[in-house]
């Protein structure tokens, strides 16, 4: 039976039990010696077994608990737990949504449009941010679902005794509009007739009686149009019912937008140039300028500055936008090349000074945004690389942490293979003999390195879920587990500079036989990189079994241990000639024993460093 005191006893316990994972990682990012270091980072693990404990016996006493079906009393309580946890910006997708669309139907069979509205809201934003860069069709039609069954509460507007239960039908707009733009393949006509309705209610005789000249709505409806205006953008060749509705939403937004702000700059300027009034050149110059002479101040030490934070966001996307821009444009070669010496400098400075512990969660989301612009801009695989290391990897302490140890455990193992029988990487990276292969050993140690550093390049998409560390997976986050190889494969495929990672980057978690693992549809067994995707699955195994400090929350094996697991493994899931390659070094076997045990600190208290750099 659900009461209050559970339900107050939920909300305290998992709130504070974040706080604490929390504290344990900002600790971590203490400028101490290794020996301090190490300590705390023991602590850390041992922390983290006990906040996972107590999460999970929270869990259980509440799904326990739960009615069959939710009554007046229960439903209020549920309300009131997942809208507290909700507006503390602990976005938890299992939770709020199982409880959410559990007393939705209670609240709609009661036409308790407040509740709906908060609920709709809710189930649209989480369905969002945990399907947003997934491309999952069946999330993003519910969120779309729940974004449009809260606007269609709008003839209810005067029924809302609250000016923010109002506002969030203008949210909604905006969001459902973001939505259709960035995450879902939409029309520049379904979207223009989705803002026209939003402008059109804003100026009814309901909401001006209630609500005119409400400052959160006109942001709502701003931020709409430079949605819109995006999308215009991308239009090569106008009909003439386009031409028309561009013609109306470029007047719209010189009749209320100003060049006052980041923010406002490149709407404004990208209106000036549809209507023909500024060039290519001229816009690209003006926003190279303002970006040049007005960076913003960050304190990076205060996380509750939200004002400041937003300043650096809006900055940041300004940069974005004109790099988009610029590969867009029709300018020569030459001059782009001229803008490209002046913008990259500002983004690896900048980069380089925001830390990690700055907003991650927000910034983890624009620094994956920032590569897929910069990336075309870069033309070695050694700058593509560093790019992703700086952007993304690094920023996901866990995975860059893996990454590192995948990488020195793979590379101890590709330096015996070259010793013992070089004609394994024969069709690696075009290699024909044995003998160019052993010309080109630091080549190929060094692309072994970067296979470790990149092959869970695709966690970048769903760091929430990766950096769960405090319950048990749900199916849905499970399954969305499953595919960072593919959201891996898809960053890395986007430049044949980095082709000769594809393979590895979506095969490290299938099997040796290729009859297991995953994705289902690739068949590692027919790829020329083939040894490099074992080598590559078999470091990524041994770390994950054996770690003891990081992200595990029940004890690691020893390399002992796991090794037995290999042997078992053999000639099924693990490449039998790398296990049996082990099993006749001990000194390779003493080298992956220290490593996997006490020299595990020092990888960590060096990626560590890396992020704080």
């Amino acid at each position: 039976m659900i009461t209050r005191n559970l339900v107050d006893t939920f909300i305290t316990g998992y709130e504070k039990n974040q706080y604490k994972l929390d504290a344990w990682n900002d600790k971590l990012l203490q400028n101490v010696s290794i020996l301090e270091w190490t300590d705390l980072l023991i602590q850390r693990s041992l922390a983290i077994r006990e906040i996972y404990r107590e999460n999970e016996t929270l869990l259980n006493n509440l799904w326990a608990s739960l009615p069959e079906t939710p009554d007046s009393p229960s439903a209020e309580l549920l309300f009131d737990l997942v809208q507290n946890i909700f507006k503390d910006n602990f976005h938890d997708f299992s939770l709020l949504t199982k409880i959410g669309e559990f007393i939705l139907p209670f609240y709609e069979s009661h036409n308790d449009y407040a509740h709906m509205l908060l609920l709709y809201h809710m189930l649209g934003y989480e369905y969002t941010i945990f399907y947003r860069l997934a491309k999952n069709s069946e999330g993003a039609a519910t969120a779309l679902d729940y974004y449009r069954k809260a606007i269609g509460l709008r003839e209810h507007y005067a029924e809302f005794d609250s000016l923010k239960l109002r506002q969030t039908i203008f949210l909604d707009y905006g969001n459902l509009c973001a939505f259709l733009r960035h995450f879902h393949a939409t029309s520049f006509s379904e979207c223009f007739n989705l803002v026209e309705e939003a402008w059109e209610f804003a100026f009814s005789p309901m909401v001006q009686k209630l609500d005119k000249n409400e400052r959160q709505i006109a942001i709502s409806l701003s931020k709409m149009d430079r949605v819109l205006l995006e999308l215009a953008e991308d239009i090569q060749d106008f009909n003439e019912g386009d031409s028309h509705k561009i013609a109306i939403l470029i007047n719209r937004i010189s009749a209320h937008c100003n060049n006052d702000s980041d923010r406002n700059l490149y709407t404004y300027l990208m209106a000036e140039r549809l209507k023909g009034n500024i060039s290519e050149e001229y816009m690209l110059a003006e926003l190279i300028h303002h970006i040049e002479d007005s960076a913003p101040e960050t304190d990076y030490n205060d996380t509750t500055n939200n004002k400041a934070l937003k300043s650096l966001i809006d900055y940041m996307n300004l940069i974005i936008r004109t790099l988009s821009f610029l590969g867009k444009s029709g300018i020569e070669k030459s001059e782009k090349e001229l803008y490209l010496h002046r913008l990259l400098p500002l983004s690896r400075e900048l980069i380089t000074e925001i830390p990690y512990q700055f907003h991650t969660e927000v910034m983890n989301s624009v620094c994956a945004e920032w590569y897929t612009v910069i990336e075309p801009y870069l033309l070695t695989a050694q700058d593509k690389i560093q790019f992703l290391l700086q952007l993304i990897i690094r920023r996901q302490p866990i995975t860059y942490i893996h990454s590192m140890m995948v990488s020195e455990i793979a590379s101890l193992l590709a330096d015996e293979v070259l010793m013992k029988c070089p004609e394994e990487f024969i069709g690696v990276l075009g290699y024909k003999t044995a003998k160019d292969v052993l010309k080109n050993r630091s080549e190929l140690i060094e692309y072994i390195r970067s296979c470790g550093m990149l092959h869970d390049v695709g966690k970048c998409y769903i760091t929430d879920i990766v950096n769960k560390q405090n319950r048990t997976l749900s199916p849905s986050e499970f399954n969305m587990i499953l595919l960072h190889p593919k959201f891996g494969q898809a960053i890395a495929h986007k430049d044949s500079v980095l082709e000769p990672y594809y393979d590895v980057i979506l095969g490290h978690h299938k099997f040796y036989d290729g009859k297991g693992g995953y994705p289902e549809d690739f068949d590692n067994t027919a790829s020329p990189a083939r040894f490099v995707i074992d080598l590559i699955s078999i470091a990524d195994s041994i770390d994950a079994a054996t770690d003891v400090l990081g992200r595990n929350y029940a004890e690691g094996k020893n390399f002992e241990t796991l090794f037995t697991e290999l042997q078992v493994g053999a000639g099924t899931r693990y490449n039998p000639r790398i296990v049996k390659l082990i099993e006749n070094n001990r000194y390779l076997k003493a080298a992956l024993t220290t490593l996997t045990r006490d020299g595990r600190a020092g990888i960590y208290y060096q990626a560590y460093k890396d992020i704080l750099r």
